[in-house]
């Protein structure tokens, strides 16, 4: 016991390897009472690191669920694959920075995995080309119906990510009581001017839909509120996106107060067009399933977005601090990367700006969810670089949004 400690005291690296995946007992007492020493050291000397091999001891690989001895590590090693575990809280907390150790399996042994971790090299696959020869018009239009007089920051955020994440026009379709505050601040947007309120939900459907002709992606929802009206207006435009041909129909995004609304309704998901992308978070999840508990992290998530993308026929964006993406097929992709930074408000909108951005590039809803959800993560890695978890402002991301594809691309 001496010798131990006296290594401890000396260590300037701890390999924790006592257990690996096959773990199905509580750790033993004197497990959990070395562990805890290691631990004590840890807290006392800052640069003493600590380094798991396959996973921390006690960590359950397909929950995420932690024994009382388990202790965080500043680094982990897995080996051939990640570990379900490791996406989901408890777990998540105690991985540190993840690397993954091929041990020579054969590539086919993984081809049937269902589930994989959202890296910088699939999202860089999926990423849409910048030819030379291009104009506006290759990177394709997002027209954007989003944005309510108390909530005109929400169309802001979202436009001005489908153009930083590369979309060619952005287009917001917003009523004449609101362009002045717009056309002050988003210059580079064109506008579609849609009726007020007192015209009724017809003519203003009817405004917008004349307007979607050679548009590759529709947003709807953030900032809308949840008037009669406006619930109104998603139904009838849900019913003519429905009756378009498949080969002209935006592909159509629905997130925040679009989600909000369509929670009320019975059987809400049938009203969708073919090929739509919802993106909620997990209250939101929680109303679109009549009052389910949807934590924020949790191993609950994963279960409920896959039963969900295939009950539902819709690309699932789960948010949460590792959102999930999930197709009706089963696919489904985690996000590695949590930061708190991302815990405030508008940080969706963004987001559900940049799906919109790549779908009209021509990139597949799957691949288009998860690589925005990939990059939204990344960008808000380079902010909190320069000031921390604290303090970050949804449009702190938007210039990051370009510098996390460069880096990418890098």
């Amino acid at each position: 016991a001496q010798e131990l400690e006296e290594i401890i005291q000396r260590a300037d690296y701890i390999l924790d390897a006592l257990l690996g995946t096959g773990r199905s007992r509580s750790l033993p007492d004197s497990m959990r009472s070395l562990l805890g020493r290691v631990h004590e050291e840890r807290e006392k000397r800052a640069e003493l690191r600590i380094i798991a091999i396959d996973l921390p001891t006690g960590l359950n690989a397909d929950t995420g669920e932690v024994d009382p001895g388990t202790i965080p590590v500043d680094v982990t090693i897995t080996l051939a694959c990640p570990k379900q575990g490791f996406f989901f809280f408890p777990g998540r907390e105690y991985i540190g920075e993840l690397h993954v150790g091929s041990i020579g399996l054969p590539p086919e042994l993984e081809s049937h995995l269902k589930t994989e971790m959202l890296t910088g090299q699939l999202v860089n696959s999926v990423l849409p080309k910048r030819p030379l020869n291009s104009n506006k018009g290759t990177f394709g239009k997002v027209m954007l119906f989003c944005g309510s007089p108390p909530y005109p920051g929400s169309a802001f955020l979202a436009g001005n990510a489908a153009g930083r994440i590369g979309a060619g026009l952005v287009t917001l379709a917003v009523s004449a009581q609101m362009l002045p505050i717009y056309a002050s601040a988003f210059h580079e947007t064109t506008f579609v001017l849609l009726p007020e309120e007192e015209a009724g939900s017809f003519e203003c459907v009817s405004t917008l839909k004349s307007h979607l002709e050679g548009y590759r992606a529709l947003l709807m929802g953030p900032g809308l509120g949840q008037s009669p009206y406006i619930r109104e207006v998603i139904l009838e435009l849900l019913e003519e996106l429905r009756a378009m041909p498949d080969e002209q129909r935006p592909h159509l995004i629905v997130d925040a107060d679009g989600l909000n609304n369509l929670s009320a309704l019975e059987r809400w998901w049938t009203l969708l067009p073919p090929g739509t992308v919802i993106t909620p978070h997990p209250g939101e999840m929680g109303r679109l399933c009549h009052g389910l508990k949807v934590s924020g992290g949790g191993i609950d998530r994963l279960e409920l977005s896959r039963s969900k993308a295939q009950e539902w026929q819709v690309t699932l964006v789960l948010k949460g601090a590792c959102t999930i993406v999930a197709e009706p097929d089963g696919r489904t992709r985690i996000n590695w990367q949590a930061n708190p930074a991302l815990a405030t408000a508008g940080t969706g909108d963004v987001l559900a700006g940049m799906i919109a951005g790549l779908l009209a590039q021509k990139v597949d809803p799957f691949d288009a969810a998860s690589a925005a959800v990939h990059l939204h993560a990344a960008a808000s890695e380079l902010v909190s670089a320069q000031i921390g978890d604290t303090g970050l402002l949804a449009s702190d991301l938007l210039p990051q949004i370009p510098r996390a594809i460069m880096r990418l691309r890098s």
